[in-house]
């Protein structure tokens, strides 16, 4: 007898979770007539960027031995990747032109780097990877962070764009 009632509460309490559990279905709420339909087709990229297009653009003469040599690595790796010669110039061999496709690589006199500069947040050590119109800027509080920022920019994009240079 007192294993009829053992089972017979089993299947009492199974019922009942069952009951609570089938109670908790999630409502779907329907949209309203007013609120437009979301768009699934897929978006193309917001910009691709061809580093083989680009000259770098260095600062020139506060530049440290540690800068040069984080510059020239990353030279390598672009035309590795790209299979061009991208060009390295100091910013007063180069005449400031908008138009031109350039990296810019630490605080460069052109209006770009500037911008990118004043951007960073005070009071932090950081360094920024931005583009501004044709001008792709590298900067950084200390020139070391500048360096972190260009191993950033060759490890997480142009690495894995390998073969061609571009990059989303």
């Amino acid at each position: 007898m007192a294993k009829r009632w053992k089972i017979l509460s089993f299947l009492l309490a199974l019922v009942m979770t069952l009951g609570v559990l089938v109670g908790c279905k999630k409502e779907v709420e329907e949209p309203s007539p007013d609120t437009p339909p979301i768009d699934t087709t897929p978006q193309s990229p917001v910009d691709t960027i061809d580093l083989s297009e680009y000259a770098i653009v260095r600062q020139n003469d506060k530049a440290s031995e540690f800068l040069m040599d984080g510059i020239a690595s990353f030279k390598t790796t672009l035309d590795t990747l790209t299979g061009s010669q991208v060009e390295i110039k100091a910013d007063s061999q180069v005449e400031a032109d908008a138009s031109k496709k350039e990296i810019l690589i630490g605080a460069t006199n052109r209006p770009e780097s500037q911008t990118a500069m004043n951007e960073l947040p005070e009071g932090k050590h950081a360094f920024s990877i931005r583009k501004i119109g044709n001008k792709l800027t590298i900067v950084g509080h200390t020139q070391e962070l500048v360096v972190k920022g260009l191993n950033y920019l060759a490890q997480n994009y142009v690495a894995k764009s390998a073969g061609n240079g571009k990059f989303d």
